[in-house]
């Protein structure tokens, strides 16, 4: 692996600040009727907030939320990557919204391989799943 010069990385790191904040200031996508900028919305914008303010950035698959997606029928919704061996499974939920069976057998299937889907419907509860999953490592 190459090692990475001071120059090379204050070169990086503003390219990848110049990217972000395009990013920011891109006009935003219309909602949807899966997606129409509720709770669920919210709290999931500030997790994705959260994992790209990390150094080195956490990773983030996250399923589609503007039309059907490619994973499967009742998938959670973000996986994140942090320092290895960190990867948190997250589903996000109003709080007033209830699991489909779809997702129970998802996560009930993921829990028989001992991976924990976090239910999230709070900030707060986010943070507690980040700081339960580093004191595991």
């Amino acid at each position: 692996m190459k090692n990475m010069t001071l120059c090379d990385f204050l070169l990086l790191e503003a390219r990848c600040n110049r990217a972000r904040s395009k990013s920011r200031h891109a006009a935003p996508e219309p909602a949807t009727s899966r997606d129409a900028g509720g709770p669920e919305s919210a709290i999931r914008k500030r997790i994705l907030d959260f994992c790209g303010s990390q150094w080195p950035v956490w990773v983030v698959l996250a399923a589609r939320t503007d039309e059907r997606s490619t994973l499967p029928e009742g998938a959670h919704d973000l996986t994140i990557f942090g320092p290895f061996p960190l990867c948190i499974l997250v589903e996000t939920k109003s709080r007033s919204g209830k699991l489909r069976p779809s997702q129970k057998i998802w996560i009930k299937n993921l829990d028989m391989l001992r991976w924990k889907v976090r239910i999230v419907t709070t900030w707060e509860q986010f943070q507690r799943a980040v700081d339960e999953s580093k004191a595991k490592l």
